[in-house]
């Protein structure tokens, strides 16, 4: 075997298809293909040098710290975990939840953030819907068409479409509002405390569908 082949198969091995055993790697047979005798050892250096090129390249432009999700609690102070748990609807399980807080137990006097990492698709349009339906289920008095218009235009531009793995996240800026991410990205802030309020009670007002999940977020179940 020329000293060009052996680079070749050297080549295959990192790159193509490499099968690992416990003994190490399996050889390869007669399948490689015959090198072009056109193709110099010189030539297939500055192939190579190119691609660790352009792999340096590509990892200077989007380092881990820019390719890895933000935490979601990240601009809660001294953040603390106050409870987790599920969201199921007959049997189907919807999402995952966390709450964290400056303070334990969580309330609107201090900064809290709640993430839900979601098991199913949804559209932000239907998640925008059932959250309102929820907060106009639990308002103390009827809410006006035109807030609730103005509210469901905000949930649009704050939620995303959501598939497995997705995950959103409502920050509670206590005399402000709610800042909202999608998988680490900020997507907006909703300046309106009566939102904010509004929106988190559809999983801390007694009144819940979310009973159970309720209990474990604000730190009263396992």
């Amino acid at each position: 075997m020329t000293r060009n082949q052996q680079i070749v198969k050297s080549i295959y091995w990192n790159t193509a298809g490499a099968a690992r055993f416990s003994g190490g790697l399996q050889r390869i047979d007669s399948t490689i293909p015959e090198l072009p005798r056109r193709l110099s050892f010189s030539a297939i250096g500055r192939r190579l040098v190119f691609a660790c090129g352009l792999a340096v390249s590509l990892c200077a432009m989007f380092p881990p710290s820019a390719l890895a999700a933000q935490d979601c609690h990240s601009e809660i102070p001294a953040a603390q975990l106050s409870g987790a748990g599920e969201f199921r609807i007959l049997g189907l399980h919807l999402y995952d939840a966390q709450l964290w807080g400056s303070r334990l137990p969580v309330n609107y006097n201090t900064g809290f953030a709640l993430q839900l990492t979601y098991t199913t698709s949804a559209t932000r349009e239907r998640l925008a819907t059932l959250g309102l339906n929820e907060m106009k289920r639990l308002a103390p008095t009827p809410l006006p068409d035109s807030l609730i218009a103005r509210w469901r235009n905000d949930m649009l531009k704050a939620f995303v479409d959501v598939a497995p793995g997705d995950w959103l996240c409502g920050v509670f800026l206590p005399g402000t509002g709610v800042r909202f991410v999608a998988n680490g990205a900020p997507t907006a802030t909703i300046e309106d405390p009566e939102f904010a309020k509004a929106f988190f009670n559809i999983w801390f007002d007694p009144a819940t569908r979310a009973k159970t999940l309720r209990t474990k977020l604000l730190g009263g179940g396992s």
